[in-house]
């Protein structure tokens, strides 16, 4: 399996550690240079950037400030991640939407909820991905496309 061994985890772990203090860029582009330790923890997302299409057709896009939604993502240790709605009324969140990142060939990977996830940005402090979930309605097809801007909010 693709187990990260704990010599190499508390390794990563020092290193995130260092950069939080530098808060200098991880690394920029190509989704696979980046390793499952470097996003271990809780993101806010305070920033999207969507479009939803019909039948591959744009039927609404734009960009706007999401921050007061407090909608998070954590990720875990072993590689799996939560999309974590907030509940303004319950004042708690909720899981809606869940994947599990892993390394093939050194790169990147994600099963789950989320198609074409993939990660734009990292900094110790900020992280852009993007993703995006299709469904067929009838003889539909619906995608949701975003690029979503994060600020960490936990490190674990």
């Amino acid at each position: 399996g693709s187990e990260i061994h704990e010599e190499e985890f508390i390794d990563t772990m020092e290193r995130v550690e260092q950069e939080e203090i530098d808060d200098t860029e991880i690394n920029q582009g190509g989704s696979n240079t980046f390793q499952i330790a470097d996003l271990v923890g809780t993101w806010e997302i305070v920033h999207s950037n969507y479009t939803y299409k019909v039948n591959g057709v744009v039927v609404e896009s734009g960009s706007e400030d999401v921050s007061e939604e407090h909608n998070r993502i954590v990720f875990y240790p072993n590689g799996n991640f939560e999309f974590h709605e907030y509940s303004d009324t319950e004042g708690t969140w909720h899981e809606d939407g869940k994947g599990t990142l892993y390394m093939r060939n050194g790169k990147l990977e994600c099963i789950g909820d989320f198609e074409d996830f993939a990660i734009v940005s990292l900094t110790s402090k900020k992280l852009v991905v993007k993703y995006k979930f299709v469904e067929e309605k009838g003889s539909e097809i619906h995608e949701e496309e975003f690029i979503d801007t994060m600020e960490r909010v936990e490190q674990f």
